[in-house]
């Protein structure tokens, strides 16, 4: 009796799911966001220990008013669109991969979004277990705290928001993140929103408000 075929088999058998190396790789980019955005935080570390001062009161109504005002962006060579504070300053030197970045209050709000191509089987989960798997390998990071985790939506776009703490290096100052993951015909949009702990509950709602107008045109 004739042997079958091996290399037909080997043909035949379905694509492996891709391997935890493989989603590491494809979150780099989004790891080195995250890592900027903390960097920049800890750049303006003297407005931070303004923040955490009595008579700092101005600056969380300056960060009230970011609530009335809106601009919009849309990714000019992707297809995520969606407003922003008007009083926030957004970079000029902006690319492919990372095509928004802003700050307000002197760098006390650091909001920033890089975009990557992605396999068509890896999800916004996936993407942000590989990020966890890099992030956590990062000694400059410690104190890293997850808050909150949940499934995300905007405008009919699936996703993943978490809420951490953390803290970069030596800074002894606690700071607040929240992040969404979405991932839309291939590219994978990871926006990372920094501010301090002292002024979260104030700035998350201005997050959360970009978030939720996030649309894919």
């Amino acid at each position: 009796m004739q042997e079958p075929d091996k290399s037909q088999e080997q043909s035949q058998k379905p694509p492996r799911n891709l391997n935890i190396w493989t989603r590491i790789g494809m979150a780099f980019v989004g790891m080195v966001f995250v890592m900027i955005g903390i960097g920049q935080m800890s750049k303006g570390y003297a407005e931070m220990k303004a923040a955490d001062n009595p008579g700092a009161s101005e600056i969380t109504d300056a960060v009230k008013k970011s609530l009335e005002a809106s601009k919009s962006f849309k990714d000019p060579k992707g297809n995520l669109s969606f407003e922003y504070p008007a009083n926030w300053t957004v970079a000029d030197d902006t690319t492919a991969e990372t095509p928004f970045r802003a700050n307000a209050l002197e760098n006390l709000i650091d909001f920033r979004i890089s975009k990557e191509a992605v396999p068509e089987a890896m999800s916004a989960q996936s993407y942000v277990e590989a990020m966890d798997k890099v992030v956590g390998a990062e000694k400059r990071i410690h104190d890293l705290t997850k808050i909150s985790e949940e499934k995300f939506s905007a405008n009919g776009n699936e996703g993943i928001k978490r809420i951490q703490t953390l803290k970069h290096g030596d800074t002894p100052v606690l700071i607040k993140q929240v992040f969404v993951v979405m991932v839309n015909k291939n590219n994978a949009y990871c926006s990372v929103g920094t501010t301090t702990e002292k002024l979260f509950p104030d700035v998350e709602p201005i997050f959360t408000k970009v978030y939720n107008s996030y649309k894919f045109e």
